[in-house]
């Protein structure tokens, strides 16, 4: 066995590396955040992913040559010289590894002037060996250095030239990575790393562009923002980064509570992703699952987007859009709705929240106990102000403040005590226990209704209607003669039900339905031509032995059940197994809807993916002049096919095609979705019958929500007279479908009524 050794520097290097730099993205960012710690006002980044190359130039303060004989030495910074130093630090780095941990995993080339200089200097790091340090830069760099930078002379002032050649060259498994990321996926961890600097920032212009093929494209520029007022400037970032348009359409919140303060902006209308819900403390972006699932819940409740016409859209679609005859309404949920938001958290700062991510997050803070309760409140306040209405039962969702201080345009006050902290959320949703698809089971025992008075206060809607009244106007068009009646305070009188247990089914605590057992149920009658009653022989399972029960069948709900299946079994089938996709889409005439270039991006990136399911498209830039080197080319993408299913519904209303479209490409960026693409081949060659419904879940959204409502609208409806062979027809259905016990829209099919053991027949 051998003894214990000390590693070899180069290998601890190597290895640290991989701590902070795991990407590209990780080596320009490190970079970057270093340029706003020069007080650099113009920076310009060029990348280059085949070659795995990057290149940033700032105008920042520059480096001395002794400053660069220093640089790219571990533990060596200018930003702090002791712990302490930590708690007043206003950088983004302070460590001193930075460059050191490029360097280890790249070649490494640093060139640097300060104002007073009469030159640039220039150092080589070529691994962990220094190649040269500090001297005059070459005429070849300078030529090239001159011809990226387009914001004015760039040799005249001081700045720094940070370039990395063949990143991850001596670390193979990085190189195999890098060769399978998407484009997508690096610059939209680029455009996070803009977003995260601009936002507090605005001062600074960034321009981002990537060599493709020898060109240059510009693919993000920040400008410097004429104002660093709030809610104007978070709003200008977010549409300058991500393209999302929230110009007059967003709200300013704010809060403070001790030395703690929130403030930031929030998006009047609902976009398809949760992507864009950030949130910062002191410059730090938050990853708090906690807080982020309690805002998702809040939102929830509050069924946010439901009282909104249109979605938040990055871009205005375009003119031939605008004219569409017909808009769609959905019974089901194709499109989701999520909140745009950006807040900025200011408050005491701790060195644990420094030190704890090489990336620069917080994912744990002693501050989080009073941060939550705060966002979740001026959240609330929110949702109300704009007319939602929050189902909500009182608990506990962390401690908190009781009475922060907000602005004057909004209360956040909840009249809670500080032991009680924010309102807990509850989402209450029926559930089946399930134990497999061939068998489900049954917690609870039946009901049956009792009448009852129950004394409800009735909601004092006085305030409401004096509100209304304030906010009409008087002119000599309207007058108001008289007050708007309004309702008193009187105890209203309602009925309601109270459960009771049937005595036909008390010993039936849990019972155990087979779909295989379907085929054998006894068909008694049809029942006022809405339910099929049936008897079979159940599990007890708390017993162990078989039970005669009755049951009754849902008519419309099995029959949909039925119908949905095979809708979604001839349609897997056929983007599986089926060569010829005009089995599965038809061409229509071509369309132009205008978007971004991050989402001409993502809908590229997961074109294979829509062709598959017969949505095909073709993007185009529209190229820009020579001169406006700072203007992003337009996108749009020409749509020329669509699934036979979504064609006939959608074609007429082309915003909804288009909402449609980049709700399942966020899916599959976002992983809620698998995609189909990686596992055709694999599926194709297993042989399995059921491969269909194992892929029901890469179905995109709207095709699930069209065959939902086809298979409702065409099945067996309540009031229909059924014969034995179609109740029959019915149960052998059930028997073989995946799902049978629920249908499409998660309404049950089939319900245990009475232990027949019981009755004295």
């Amino acid at each position: 066995m051998r003894s214990i050794n000390h590693l070899d520097d180069s290998v601890c290097q190597l290895l640290l590396s991989q701590v902070s730099i795991r990407s590209l993205a990780c080596g320009i960012r490190e970079v970057i955040q270093n340029s706003i710690d020069a007080t650099a006002k113009n920076i310009v980044v060029s990348f280059d992913l085949s070659n795995r190359s990057f290149l940033v130039m700032d105008d920042g303060c520059g480096m001395s040559p002794a400053e660069l004989d220093a640089i790219g030495k571990r533990f060596h910074t200018s930003k702090i010289s002791h712990l302490d130093d930590l708690k007043t630090a206003r950088t983004y780095g302070f460590r001193g590894e930075s460059l050191y941990s490029i360097a280890a995993v790249s070649n490494l080339t640093i060139s640097s002037k300060r104002g007073d200089s009469d030159a640039f200097y220039t150092t080589l790091i070529n691994g962990i060996t220094v190649t040269n340090r500090s001297s005059r830069l070459p005429d070849s760099l300078r030529q090239k250095y001159s011809d990226t930078w387009v914001s004015g002379p760039f040799f005249s002032c001081s700045g720094t030239v940070v370039e990395v050649t063949n990143m991850f060259g001596n670390v193979p498994v990085r190189v195999d990575h890098m060769k399978k990321l998407s484009k997508y996926r690096v610059l939209d961890e680029i455009r996070r790393i803009v977003f995260d600097v601009s936002i507090f920032h605005p001062e600074v212009q960034i321009r981002v562009t990537c060599s493709d093929s020898g060109a240059q494209e510009l693919v993000l520029v920040v400008g410097v923002l004429h104002t660093s007022q709030e809610p104007a400037m978070s709003a200008s970032v977010l549409n300058s980064v991500y393209g999302i348009s929230t110009t007059d359409k967003y709200e300013y919140l704010s809060a403070s509570f001790e030395n703690y303060s929130v403030c930031g902006v929030i998006g009047l209308h609902a976009i398809q992703s949760k992507a864009y819900q950030l949130v910062f403390m002191n410059t730090r972006r938050v990853y708090d699952p906690d807080l982020f699932r309690d805002i998702s819940k809040l939102f929830i409740a509050a069924d946010f987007g439901s009282l909104e016409e249109e979605p938040l859209t990055a871009f205005p679609l375009s003119q031939t859009m605008i004219k569409s005859p017909k808009k769609i309404t959905s019974v089901g949920r194709p499109i989701l709705k999520h909140p745009v938001f950006v807040l900025k958290v200011v408050c005491p700062v701790s060195v644990s929240d420094l030190i704890q991510d090489p990336n620069k997050g917080v994912y744990q803070s002693k501050h989080f106990s009073v941060i939550r309760p705060m966002i979740i409140k001026i959240l609330t306040s929110f949702l109300k102000v704009q007319g939602y209405t929050i189902s909500l039962e009182s608990g506990t969702m962390g401690g908190g403040p009781k009475n922060p201080d907000v602005s004057p345009g909004v209360d956040i006050t909840t009249g809670q005590n500080a032991s009680q902290g924010a309102t807990n959320l509850s989402l209450k949703r029926t559930k089946i226990a399930r134990r497999s698809q061939d068998e489900v089971y049954s917690d609870s025992v039946p009901r049956m209704g009792g009448l009852s008075v129950r004394k409800r206060a009735h909601t004092d809607s006085s305030r409401d209607t004096g509100n209304l009244q304030t906010a009409l106007p008087s002119s000599t068009y309207f007058q108001l003669q008289s007050s708007i009646p309004t309702t008193s305070n009187t105890k209203l009188q309602m009925l309601d039900l109270i459960p009771v247990a049937s005595p036909r089914f008390k010993d039936l605590n849990k019972v155990s339905i087979e779909r295989r057992a379907l085929k054998s149920a006894r068909i008694v009658s049809q029942l006022e031509r809405k339910f099929i009653l049936v008897t079979m022989r159940l599990t007890l399972t708390t017993k162990g032995f078989m039970l005669p029960t009755l049951l009754v069948v849902d008519q419309h709900a099995a029959d949909e059940r039925i119908r949905v299946e095979r809708y979604m079994k001839e349609l897997i089938e056929l983007a599986l197994y089926c060569d010829s996709k005009s089995l599965l889409s038809e061409p229509i005439e071509i369309v132009c809807i205008d978007v971004s270039s991050h989402e001409q991006m993502l809908l590229e990136t997961f074109s294979e993916e829509f062709a598959i399911w017969g949505i095909k498209f073709d993007v185009f830039t529209e190229p820009t002049s020579v001169d406006s080197f700072n203007e992003p080319a337009k996108h749009s993408i020409y749509v020329t096919h669509l699934p036979l299913l979504f064609s006939q519904k959608c074609a007429s209303d082309l915003v909804f095609l288009k909402r449609c479209l980049l709700q399942h490409a966020y899916d599959l960026q976002e992983y809620r979705k698998p995609r189909l693409v990686s596992c055709k081949r694999r599926i194709q060659h297993s042989g399995d019958p059921h491969a269909w419904f194992k892929m029901v879940k890469a179905v995109p959204r709207v095709l699930i929500d069209i065959i939902n409502s086809k298979a409702c609208r065409s099945a067996i409806m309540f009031g229909d007279v059924l014969d034995r062979e179609a109740m029959r027809g019915i149960l052998d259905g059930l028997s073989t479908c995946m799902l049978p016990f629920q249908c499409a829209h998660g309404r049950p099919s089939i319900v245990p009524l009475a232990d027949l053991k019981t009755v004295n027949h």
